[in-house]
This record gives structure tokens, sequence and C-alpha cells, in this order.
């Protein structure tokens, strides 16, 4: 169920692939919401059509710093915030679409955060 997570994050995709029904809901919307709060980002309505609205304004505004860093290395920051950002959302995009692997996958982009750090977030110890 989560073979696109465990290419980075086997552990984790190991233990996502434990749970079931709301346990499962529950870590899956963790996750997400760590990184929507880390990547600074704000969602209103929280419907599939408005969420993608919001994946696309953060891709366009990702991709327009992308090309400036080719310029400007110096920009390279806010790219990264951009690109966290842009990946957050699309992570709530699959969530609220139920692609859960890819959500937690959009996620850990954009959290930038170690597979030990998100184990412990959900209450797993670190193996």
């Amino acid at each position: 169920m989560f073979s696109r997570v465990a290419i980075q994050y086997p552990r984790l995709a190991h233990e996502l692939g434990r749970l079931e029904g709301g346990d499962l809901d529950q870590a899956v919307q963790t996750i997400v919401e760590q990184a929507l709060t880390a990547a600074g980002v704000e969602v209103g309505a929280r419907t599939s059509t408005a969420v993608e609205k919001l994946v696309w304004s953060l891709d366009d505004a990702a991709w327009a710093l992308q090309e400036r860093v080719e310029r400007d290395p110096g920009s390279q920051g806010l790219y990264l915030q951009a690109f966290r950002r842009a990946r957050a959302a699309n992570g709530l995009l699959d969530l609220l679409e139920d692609r859960y692997d890819s959500a937690v996958y959009e996620a850990m982009h954009a959290l930038g955060a170690s597979e030990d750090a998100v184990l412990q977030m959900l209450g797993h110890a670190a193996p």
C-alpha cells in the first residue's frame, strides 16, 4: 500500500502498513497536517477543487522560483520554501482523495524531516 513511500522511507512505510482503519487515517492525517504547518500553508476550504487550485498556484510559484535559481543561485532558499509549500498542499489533496501513499510521500518532502522524526511524531520508537 505504501510502495512509493517505501522507496525512501522503508521503516515509515512498514509502520503505516501495519495500521488499519481509523488508526491509519489518523496517522496519515497527522503527517499531512504537520507538513502544512511546517511549510506555513494556510488552507481555506478543504474540498478537492479548492485544494487543487491551491496546489496549482503553489506549483506555479515554485516553478517560477526554480527558473530564478538557475539565473541566481542565491535564491535557492526561497525556492526550497516554495517547493515545500507546494508539496504540503499536494499531500493534502492526495489525502482528501484517499491516496495515502502519495499523501505521505508529498508530506515527507514538505517536512524535510528525517524518517526517525516522523516515526517519533506518530508515537513509534525508531529502531
